[in-house]
C-alpha cells in the first residue's frame, strides 16, 4: 500500500527543482520565505519534511511537526503519523507509539491507518518490557530476538545468546557510527542518496505500476485465447521397447513374449542395447516427430497393450508395446493458470510503465542540447548545461556521474553521443518518477521508512569501517622495506632446469641412443617418440621447468652441472630404468625484486593492520559500553534414569 501525504496542492517548479536537485538548505529557505507569507500550516509542514527526508534532522523535524499539532486543530492524522515517524528514528519508541495509537483510533482512513498499526507494532517490540539485555540504557527485548531468532536459518543451532550478541554488536556500531560521525564520511554523503533514490523509484513502482498491474480474470481469459497456440500438447505415446542388434536375436525375442508377454522386463535387461533399459524398457513420453518415420508410424497406430512384432531402424530391431496413447489437445485453463498470471501480469507492469513515463514526459518541459554532447572543444567543460528538465539544468559532470554509478554490465561510453543521450534517457525517466514520489510524500510510506532505516544502519557501519580502519591504517615505505628485508627468503627464486629426457628399460639400449644423439643432435625429438617409456614422451621428452629439490639427487647432481645444450651420460634414473637427458634452459637461484613485490607486501601489511585495528576497535567499544546481558540462566537438562531390569529369576535345580 501507499499513503499520498502532500498537504499542499501543487508544489511549485523552482521548490521541485531544489529538491529534486538535493539542494535541501535551499529549500528550507524557501520554505521559510513561504511561511512568512501563508498564515496556514502548510508550509511549516513542508519545512519538517525538509528537515525530515532531506536533511535527516529528526530534531527539527519533530519541533515542527509537534508545532503544528499543538497549534492547529486536525482534520486528518497526516501530522501525527510524521511525528510518529519522527518519534520512531529520535529512538522515542513510547511517544511514537502513542502518535500511532492516534492516527489508527481516531482517524481511521486507508492506508494511513495500517501504516500506524504497523508502527504501534514496530513500538510495541522496543515497549515490551521483557528485557534481554541493555547497552547503555538501550533496551534489547525479548521480542526482538524472537524475531532475530526466526530469521535464522533452520538449520542452524538455536543459540540465543549468539544472536543476541550479533544484536548487542550491531547496536555498538550504530551509536559509535554516531560517536565518530560516520555519516560524515564521503563514502557515506556519496552513497546515501543513491539509496534514497533507488527506494523512492521503487515505491513509484509499487504504487502506480505493480498495485494495478494485477491480472483480472477477464484479461487472464483473454490472454489464454489468444495465446492458446502456445498451450498446445502434441499427439504422444508412451510404451516398452526391447532393441537389440539382430533380428534372428529379435525373432527369438518376439517369440518368447508372444508366448508369455509378463517376461518382458527380463528380456529388457537380458539383451536390449537401447539406453531405456535403465528403465526396464519404459520410453518415457514420445512426442510425435521425435522418432524416426520407420519406427513412429507404427508405433502411432499401433493397438495399445499389443506386441508391435518386429520393426527395424537404423540396423538395429525393435520390440515395442504401447500403453498410453494421447491425442493431440490443449492445456486446461485451471492447470496453467498461475503461469498465464504471471505472463499477463509482466505484460501489464511493462505496459503501465511506459504508458506512466509517456504522460509524466507530456506534462514536462525536457530539452537535450546535443550540440552540447558532440564534443564540440570550447563546450568540453564538465559545467556545461547537456540538457534541461523542468527548468534545471543537467551538467556533463550530472551524467557522468551517474553513469557511474551504474552496473558495470550498463556503463557506457561517454565518448559516444548516442550513449550519452541513453544515460540522459535514464536520468530524465527517473526524475520524472522521483518528482512523482516527492510531491505525493512517498518518503513517508511505511516501506519506504523500514527499507532506509535498514540500509542506513549497513552504510553506517561500512562507514564507520572505512574512518576507524581504512582511514586509521597507515603503511609506509619504511616498513615495506623493512618486511621485505626481514621476509627476503619467502622471495626467493629457486634454481631450476628445463630438460629433454629419454628414459628406456635398458641400460645399454640407453648407451646406444645416446651415441646416436651425439653423432646427430636432430634425432632426439624422433627417438625420444619412440623408445622413451617416461610420461613426457607426449611432450617429446620436455619436462617443463623442475625446481632444485624436486628430483632425485642422482639426476639433480648429474644435470645441475651441465651447460645448456649439454647432453649427460647414462645415470640409473630409478631403480627399473635409464636415461640421459639435454640441458634446453638453466634459470639460477634469484630474489624478486623489490619493486616487484612492493605491492604483495603493503597488501598483506595492511590486511594484518586492518584486521588488528578493527578487532581492537571492537574490543574497546564493548569495554566502553554498559551491556547487561538479562538472558535466564539455562539449566541443563537432566537426564533421566534408565529404568533398572529386574534380577534374573534364580536357576531350578
Amino acid at each position: 500500500m501507499t499513503i499520498m501525504l502532500a498537504i499542499l496542492a501543487i508544489l511549485p517548479q523552482n521548490y521541485m527543482t531544489l529538491l529534486l536537485s538535493g539542494d535541501f538548505d535551499g529549500a528550507v529557505k524557501y520554505c521559510e520565505g513561504m511561511i512568512l507569507k501563508d498564515k496556514t500550516p502548510a508550509w511549516k509542514i513542508e519545512l519538517g519534511d525538509v528537515y525530515y527526508y532531506g536533511l535527516e534532522n529528526y530534531d527539527k523535524a519533530a519541533d515542527l511537526y509537534a508545532g503544528v499539532l499543538k497549534a492547529y486543530k486536525q482534520k486528518d492524522g497526516a501530522v501525527h503519523y510524521r511525528y510518529g515517524l519522527t518519534l520512531e528514528r529520535k529512538e522515542d519508541f513510547l511517544n511514537a507509539a502513542k502518535q500511532y495509537e492516534i492516527v489508527a483510533t481516531q482517524f481511521r482512513k486507508l492506508p494511513l491507518d495500517s501504516f500506524s498499526l504497523t508502527g504501534v507494532e514496530r513500538c510495541f517490540k522496543k515497549n515490551y518490557q521483557d528485557i534481554v539485555a541493555t547497552i547503555n540504557g538501550y533496551n534489547i527485548t525479548r521480542l526482538e530476538l524472537d524475531e532475530q531468532m526466526a530469521k535464522a536459518s533452520p538449520f542452524a543451532p538455536k543459540d540465543e545468546k549468539a544472536i543476541l550478541d550479533n544484536i548487542i554488536l550491531e547496536r555498538l556500531l550504530y551509536i559509535n557510527g554516531l560517536k565518530y560521525d560516520a555519516q560524515g564520511v564521503e563514502y557515506y554523503k556519496v552513497t546515501l542518496p543513491g539509496i534514497k533514490r533507488n527506494l523512492l523509484l521503487e515505491e513509484v513502482r509499487l504504487a502506480l505500476v505493480v498495485a494495478k498491474a494485477k491480472p483480472t480474470e477477464k484479461e487472464m481469459k483473454a490472454y489464454y485465447k489468444k495465446n492458446k497456440q502456445f498451450y498446445k500438447l502434441p499427439e504422444e505415446i508412451k510404451g516398452k521397447e526391447i532393441i537389440v542388434d539382430s533380428e534372428n536375436l529379435a525373432k527369438s525375442i518376439l517369440d518368447s513374449l508372444t508366448k508369455d508377454p509378463t517376461v518382458f522386463d527380463s528380456l529388457v535387461q537380458r539383451y536390449s542395447v537401447a539406453p531405456s533399459k535403465g528403465s526396464n524398457g519404459n520410453m518415457g513420453i514420445v512426442y510425435k516427430g521425435t522418432k524416426p518415420k520407420e519406427v513412429e508410424t507404427p508405433l502411432f497406430a499401433a493397438k495399445l497393450n499389443v506386441l508391435s512384432g518386429i520393426i527395424p531402424s537404423e540396423n538395429k530391431f525393435g520390440i515395442y508395446i504401447v500403453n498410453q496413447h494421447l491425442p493431440d489437445r490443449y492445456r486446461e485453463y485451471k492447470d496453467i493458470k498461475s503461469q498465464i498470471e504471471a505472463s499477463v501480469n509482466a505484460e501489464n507492469v511493462k505496459n503501465i510503465e511506459e504508458k506512466l513515463v509517456r504522460d509524466l514526459k507530456a506534462k514536462a518541459q525536457i530539452e537535450i542540447f546535443k550540440d552540447s554532447i558532440s564534443g564540440n572543444e570550447s563546450l568540453l567543460v564538465a559545467s556545461r548545461a547537456v540538457a534541461r528538465f523542468n527548468g534545471w539544468n543537467i551538467t556533463w559532470a550530472d551524467v557522468d556521474k551517474r553513469n557511474i554509478e551504474q552496473p558495470t554490465f550498463a556503463k557506457v561510453d561517454m565518448g559516444k553521443p548516442d550513449d550519452v543521450i541513453k544515460v540522459l534517457n535514464i536520468m530524465t525517466d527517473e526524475m520524472l518518477k522521483l518528482d512523482v514520489a516527492i510531491r505525493n510524500k512517498y518518503f513517508l510510506n511505511e516501506s519506504y521508512f523500514t527499507n532506509l532505516r535498514d540500509q542506513e544502519r549497513r552504510l553506517m557501519e561500512q562507514s564507520l569501517y572505512n574512518r576507524i580502519v581504512i582511514e586509521g591504517v597507515k603503511i609506509d615505505s619504511v616498513e615495506i622495506a623493512a618486511f621485505y628485508k626481514e621476509h627476503r627468503e619467502d622471495y626467493k627464486i629457486w634454481e631450476s632446469v628445463e630438460c629433454q629426457e629419454l628414459v628406456v628399460k635398458d641400460m645399454k639400449l640407453a648407451g646406444t641412443l645416446r651415441k646416436q644423439v651425439l653423432s646427430d643432435p636432430a634425432l632426439l625429438d624422433t627417438l625420444v617418440k619412440q623408445y622413451s617409456i617416461a610420461m613426457s614422451k607426449l611432450r617429446y621428452g620436455k619436462t617443463g621447468s623442475l625446481r632444485r629439490g624436486t628430483k632425485p639427487k642422482t639426476f639433480e647432481d648429474i644435470v645441475y652441472k651441465l651447460k645448456v645444450g649439454d647432453i649427460s651420460r647414462v645415470f640409473a634414473y630409478d631403480d627399473t630404468s635409464y636415461a640421459f637427458v639435454k640441458l634446453l634452459n638453466s634459470t639460477p637461484p634469484a630474489y624478486r625484486s623489490f619493486e616487484e613485490v612492493r605491492p604483495y607486501i603493503e597488501t598483506n601489511l595492511r590486511r594484518e593492520k586492518s584486521s588488528k585495528v578493527a578487532n581492537d576497535f571492537l574490543a574497546r567499544i564493548r569495554a566502553e559500553a554498559d551491556i547487561k546481558i538479562l538472558l535466564p540462566e539455562t539449566i541443563p537438562a537432566v537426564e533421566p534414569t534408565p529404568p533398572v531390569p529386574p534380577e534374573p529369576a534364580p536357576l531350578k535345580h
